[in-house]
Formats: C-alpha cells, sequence, structure tokens
C-alpha cells in the first residue's frame, strides 16, 4: 500500500513557501515547486505519496493556470485535494478557484484563531 504523506506546496513567494514549510515540516514531508512546470513535474513523479496540492495563487506570474487546465494536467491535479491559498476572499475569487477544481481556499491572511 503506498503511503500518502507528502505535501506539495507551488507557486507563491519563495517567502511564503518558506513560510508554510516552517509551519508544516515537523508534521509532514514537503516537496516544493516555485512554478506549475515544477509542480507538475513534482506531481508525477511522486504520485503515490502525493497526500494533497497546496496552490499559493497570490503571485499569479508563478502559476500559469492555462497549462493546470489542460485535459491531462486537469486530470492530474484531480486526483488529489487541492487547496488554494487566494489573496483575499472576494466572492469572486473565491469562485473563480473553485471553478478551476479547487477544493478548497483559504485567504492569504487567514487567523486560524481570530473567533
Amino acid at each position: 500500500m503506498d503511503k500518502h504523506d507528502t505535501i506539495l506546496i507551488a507557486g507563491g513567494t519563495p517567502e511564503n513557501r518558506a513560510h508554510l514549510r516552517s509551519v508544516m515540516e515537523k508534521r509532514f514531508h514537503l516537496l516544493e515547486a516555485a512554478n506549475s512546470w515544477q509542480a507538475l513535474l513534482l506531481l508525477k513523479q511522486n504520485i503515490d505519496c502525493i497526500a494533497t496540492v497546496i496552490l499559493d495563487t497570490t503571485e499569479p506570474q508563478n502559476l500559469d493556470v492555462a497549462l493546470l487546465k489542460q485535459p491531462d494536467n486537469a486530470q492530474l491535479l484531480g486526483r488529489f485535494p487541492v487547496i488554494a491559498i487566494i489573496r483575499d476572499d472576494s466572492p469572486d475569487l473565491v469562485n473563480r478557484v473553485f471553478v478551476y477544481g479547487v477544493t478548497d481556499a483559504i485567504p492569504l491572511n487567514y487567523e486560524p484563531y481570530a473567533m
């Protein structure tokens, strides 16, 4: 049985990826991709261990949405829960990422203990 114990963090700035890594590195195996091409390559190479994908969409130049929407790539991404980190929680932006097949969306300035 394959063990799905790895999170792929893709896109965003190096600083954002470093912050996510610091929060998760003690509990998960992590892979990082600076852009869509790297993300797809890592997904294909590690398909048996990926548990989820975190797409940081706050720096759109690092994620090629057209590439991710290509049928073969969309099918590959569809095998995993995909969490998008978005710039804000405006209804238009939230709806747009869900149209792309994202499973959940979290605003960049999320405060987990605000309630």
